[in-house]
């Protein structure tokens, strides 16, 4: 059985579009809840209304994968506003190979380059910098 699932509503990529999404998601989350999936990971492209309807309907774990969250504070808000269980940082962990350093110590962070995501080779993927600290700070 398989443990999770992920959901990706009016998300658009390639060009998908989806004129039922309000419809569709909400029937196909009542779905999979029978099948006691042990989390949804929902990436947050359906807006407000529809991602708190799915909350509503999926009874065990749910990650939320919001591209906005990519900080304490905004993960913190996509917990409390969508009733998520956890927040992933894809994003933000992609653009900065040490993200829990940069966010322990406060330091910036880099901005993920969606451009050259996909796209074949390395770069966005292994070219990002690294805070360059005392060893000690590390």
């Amino acid at each position: 059985m398989p443990l999770g699932i992920r959901l990706s509503p009016l998300n658009g990529a390639q060009g998908l579009v989806e004129e039922d999404a309000h419809e569709l998601y909400p029937a196909l989350v009542s779905a999979l809840a029978d099948l006691d999936l042990v989390y949804l990971h929902l990436v947050a492209t359906g807006g407000d209304e529809l991602n708190a309807r799915i909350r509503g309907l999926w009874p065990n774990a749910l990650i939320v994968n919001d591209p906005e969250a990519i900080d304490p504070a905004s993960a913190t808000e996509r917990l409390l506003d969508w009733g998520a269980d956890l927040v992933a940082l894809g994003r933000a962990f992609l653009a900065n190979p040490d993200l829990p350093l940069r966010l322990r110590v406060g330091a910036p962070l880099n901005e993920a380059d969606m451009s050259t995501a996909f796209g074949g080779d390395h770069r966005g993927y292994t070219d990002y910098p690294t805070l360059a600290l005392h060893p000690a700070a590390a």
